[in-house]
C-alpha cells in the first residue's frame, strides 16, 4: 500500500491495483483512475488546468474532465419547489463549484464535506477503495432547513474511450429508453439502426439517454483494457443515464473528445422541473438522505473485442 500523496490539491488513494486522484479543492472531483495492471487511465483527462470554479462562473470555462457528481441539479434552471421557487440553480448543480473540506484521509479511503449554496444542506462524500480493484462512493445530504429539499442526483464518469470502441452491459430483461433532447422513447439499444450498447453515433455529435426500466441495479462497461462494473441500488438511484460523446463535446475553444459516461441517477430528467415536483426525491427537514455507488474495475479478457 502507498501512502496518501498530496501534491498542490491532490489526493490520491492507492492499492496494489489502482490509484485514485481526488481534487477537494476542485469540486471534489475525482480526477483520475488508474488500473496499476494495464497501466491505463480510466477517465478523460485534463482538458485544463485544473482550478476551483467559482460560484458564479460559467462551468464550461474550466476544466470538464473526470468523475463529478451533480446535486440538486444538472441542466441549468429554477428550482422548482417551495422555499426557494425560482432561485437559479446552477449548470451541472452546486457541488462542482467551490471547495470541498477534508474531513479525515486514510491510504485508501477519504471523507469530504460541504454545506450549500442555494439551498440548506450539509454534504458528506466518502470515497473508499475496497477490495484492493473496487471503489466504493457513499454520499450522506442532511437537510439544515424548516422544510424539505428537493433534488436530483446522478454520477458523471467521464469514461475515456480508446479505438477498439465499447460494449455496455445492462441486467437481462431491460428494454424501455428515451433521448433526453426529442424526448424519443425505443428499445434499448436500438436506435435509428444503431447498437448502442457497441455502436458509435455520428462522429462530432453527442447523446443523452435514459435507462427507464433497470431489472437490477448494475451495468458493466467492457474496454479494450478493462471492464467497468457500476452497482448502486434502485431504490434510491432507480435510473441510468449514459452520455455517448463522438468528439461531439465540448464545442470551440476547447478540443472535443470521445467518453462514455455511465450516470446512476435519481431521475430520467437533467433539468430539475422538467418532471412534477413530486417525481423527484426530497429530503424533510432535519433529515438526511443517503444513497451509494461502487466501481469495480477488472481487466478485459486480451482476445476480447469490445
Amino acid at each position: 500500500m502507498s501512502d496518501v500523496a498530496t501534491a498542490g490539491q491532490m489526493i490520491t488513494l492507492g492499492s496494489l491495483a489502482l490509484r485514485v486522484n481526488i481534487l477537494p479543492k476542485v469540486g471534489g472531483k475525482i480526477a483520475q483512475i488508474l488500473d496499476i495492471r494495464s497501466g491505463k487511465k480510466i477517465l478523460v483527462p485534463p482538458l485544463k488546468p485544473y482550478s476551483t470554479i467559482p460560484q458564479d462562473a460559467c462551468w464550461l470555462d474550466y476544466d470538464l474532465s473526470g468523475m463529478d457528481d451533480c446535486f440538486p441539479n444538472i441542466a441549468p434552471g429554477p428550482y422548482p419547489a417551495a422555499g426557494w421557487t425560482g432561485t437559479r440553480l446552477p449548470d451541472h448543480g452546486e457541488w462542482v463549484y467551490g471547495a470541498w473540506t477534508v474531513e479525515a484521509a486514510t491510504e485508501e479511503s477519504i471523507r469530504l464535506q460541504r454545506v450549500g449554496n442555494v439551498l440548506p444542506y450539509t454534504a458528506r462524500k466518502t470515497i473508499r477503495i475496497m477490495d484492493e480493484d473496487t471503489i466504493r462512493i457513499d454520499y450522506a445530504v442532511q437537510n439544515n432547513g424548516d422544510i424539505p429539499v428537493t433534488y436530483l442526483w446522478a454520477a458523471h464518469p467521464l469514461i475515456l474511450i480508446d479505438e477498439q470502441g465499447y460494449r455496455l452491459t445492462l441486467p437481462k430483461g431491460t428494454r424501455h429508453a428515451q433521448t433526453l433532447t426529442k424526448r424519443i422513447d425505443f428499445e434499448w439499444p436500438l436506435l435509428n439502426g444503431v447498437d448502442l450498447a457497441r455502436e458509435w453515433i455520428t462522429s462530432g455529435t453527442s447523446l443523452k439517454l435514459f435507462v427507464l426500466d433497470l431489472t437490477e441495479g448494475w451495468c458493466e462497461l467492457a474496454l479494450s483494457h478493462s471492464t467497468l462494473r457500476f452497482d448502486f441500488d434502485l431504490t434510491v438511484t432507480p435510473k441510468l443515464g449514459i452520455w455517448l460523446n463522438n468528439f461531439g463535446f465540448p464545442a470551440y475553444p476547447q478540443s472535443p473528445f470521445r467518453c462514455v459516461a455511465v450516470e446512476p441517477c435519481t431521475n430520467a430528467s437533467d433539468e430539475l422541473g422538467a418532471l412534477p415536483t413530486a417525481a423527484y426525491p426530497a429530503i424533510a427537514a432535519g433529515s438526511t438522505s443517503a444513497w451509494a455507488i461502487t466501481l469495480k474495475i477488472g481487466l478485459s479478457d486480451e482476445n476480447h473485442e469490445c
